[in-house]
């Protein structure tokens, strides 16, 4: 979730990117530099977070015993009424599987 993500960063002492991109270092203002270059500096330092928060949530993985589906997906859990599709299991009464709830 976002709000994980954020304490992540943040608590690391990290910038988080922001819809503008990131907040540009003082100690590089008045220099020049070519988009691509921005671009993909930014890119990177987004990698980067990203890469971190992954590396902290696949080492919590395996001592997880069970997931709770409201945290995870809540809109797979406010789900109702779904139809699925299941290969092999077409029926000529236009039968199918459905899910009520979960």
């Amino acid at each position: 979730h976002i709000n994980e993500y954020v304490r992540l960063i943040t608590s690391s002492g990290q910038t988080i990117p922001t819809q503008g991109g990131f907040m540009s270092d003082p100690n590089q203002a008045g220099r020049s530099s070519s988009p691509n270059a921005e671009a993909e500096a930014a890119l990177n330092q987004a990698w980067d977070l990203y890469y971190t928060v992954f590396r902290r949530i696949n080492k919590q993985l395996p001592g997880m015993t069970t997931l709770e589906l409201d945290q995870c997906s809540p809109a797979l859990f406010n789900a109702r009424n779904l139809e699925l599709g299941v290969p092999g299991s077409y029926r000529v009464d236009g039968s199918y599987v459905k899910i009520q709830k979960f």
